[in-house]
């Protein structure tokens, strides 16, 4: 998790701390899965404080709402991502992106690396550290996100989210929306990007994005692989405007969308622990790389099977 990389971007006392409570007390004799989660909180804790560097900055931002009166929701856009393009996709990515299609039609925007720029502006310093390399993908689609949703409102889902319900008329409601992480899974991330809700004009939203734009403005690398995530704590922790809007949002946990695919994804399909999962969450979130124990391919008769193939 930790390494030398941590220790030049966060320095090297802060690092040596974390390693001494991340690890070296972390003892030995507690469970497996509670050394890892004090690991990560420790993780997490030293990754945001180094980004408090930026309290001053969020300070200053300004929860301007310009959320539209005439607002119709049946103009609003489903944006997803697909770098390379959905017919270079594997097999997966094309079966979430079919779902979502399959229920929101023309609604969806599928955009590719040169479409993007279609619907949304970047920073030329953003768009330069892209192409040398110093954003890597993971974090320029958390940017490109962030940047169409604060300019053009409506939905976020990644490519790899399967939509087995309709959107929840609270989340349709709401002003701006995320999944926020529970104690025990990804506590250090605060908030889930895999999708996301925002009106055009979100004040929330905007801010977010000034955020973001700021810290690669002044930065040439990533301080983490959740670095917007945790930019976000920051932004909701230290700007009190930020913090009310975040308050209005209803709080739900992620780890129902996990369930179907990341616990139960290579077990025997089960009818009724399919449809209960189903059931639990409008869209279940999958990976093109792995499922749980490192199965990298979908099984004839296990759940993640019937989830994407339907056989």
């Amino acid at each position: 998790m930790s390494d030398y990389n941590d220790a030049a971007i966060v320095g090297v006392l802060p690092w040596l701390k974390f390693i001494w409570k991340g690890h070296i007390t972390n003892w030995i004799w507690r469970p497996r899965e509670d050394r890892r989660f004090v690991r990560l909180n420790h993780y997490g804790a030293m990754k945001i404080k180094h980004l408090e560097k930026y309290v001053p900055f969020v300070k200053t931002l300004y929860a301007e709402d310009t959320i539209s009166k005439e607002y119709d929701p049946e103009k609003e856009k489903i944006y997803m991502l697909w770098f390379q393009d959905v017919n270079n996709a594997p097999e997966i990515v094309k079966r979430c992106i079919q779902s979502v299609k399959a229920k929101y039609g023309d609604k969806v925007i599928v955009l590719n690396e040169k479409s993007m720029y279609d619907y949304m502006q970047l920073p030329d310093y953003i768009i330069d550290k892209w192409k040398n390399k110093k954003i890597v993908p993971a974090n320029f689609s958390d940017i490109v996100r962030i940047a169409l949703l604060a300019e053009n409102g409506g939905y976020w889902f990644d490519a790899t989210d399967f939509l087995v319900s309709d959107i929840p008329s609270y989340i349709q409601e709401s002003d701006f929306f995320m999944f926020i992480t529970s104690p025990r899974i990804y506590q250090h991330m605060f908030v889930q990007s895999c999708f996301i809700r925002a009106k055009k004009g979100d004040p929330l939203m905007k801010m977010w994005k000034e955020l973001v734009f700021e810290y690669w403005r002044r930065e040439q690398r990533s301080a983490d692989y959740f670095l917007v995530h945790m930019l976000f704590k920051v932004l909701v922790t230290h700007n009190e405007e930020a913090k009310k809007l975040f308050e209005k949002m209803p709080k739900v946990f992620q780890d129902g969308i996990h369930e179907l695919w990341y616990t139960y994804g290579n077990m025997p399909y089960s009818e009724i622990e399919f449809k209960k999962m189903c059931d639990a969450e409008f869209f279940q979130k999958c990976s093109y790389r792995y499922l749980k124990g490192g199965v990298n391919e979908l099984i004839p008769g296990t759940i993640a099977r019937k989830l994407i193939m339907n056989e």
